[in-house]
């Protein structure tokens, strides 16, 4: 995603850029020196590294945890599958087909 220098109308949202360039008018008008804008910018930039770190070990997590529960839903059909008599999925698609097809004729 693109920064840009302004507000974003849409939003009524301030933009990072936007942010930066207030931040620099304050520290011009009161007079800060490179060496605390140089602290205060490394700050920034660790803190935003932190939340993009814990993000994405948040969406991993949530990956991690959706492939267990599929895992799950997948044993748990080949047990309901087993206890049918089926040996596999493609042999339920395979009868469901079929007896589409039978009823479908039927009922033309």
């Amino acid at each position: 995603m693109a920064v840009t220098e302004a507000q974003n109308p849409l939003l009524g949202e301030n933009t990072c850029g936007s942010l930066l360039k207030k931040f620099q008018e304050i520290w011009d008008e009161v007079g800060e020196s490179d060496e605390q804008r140089d602290k205060m910018l490394l700050q920034l930039e660790q803190e935003c590294l932190d939340v993009y770190k814990r993000k994405v070990e948040q969406a991993a997590k949530s990956r991690v945890q959706l492939l267990q529960a599929l895992s799950d839903a997948k044993l748990e059909l080949s047990t309901l599958l087993s206890a049918l008599g089926e040996k596999s999925f493609a042999g339920i698609v395979s009868n469901y087909l079929t007896m589409s097809c039978i009823v479908s004729k039927v009922a033309n």
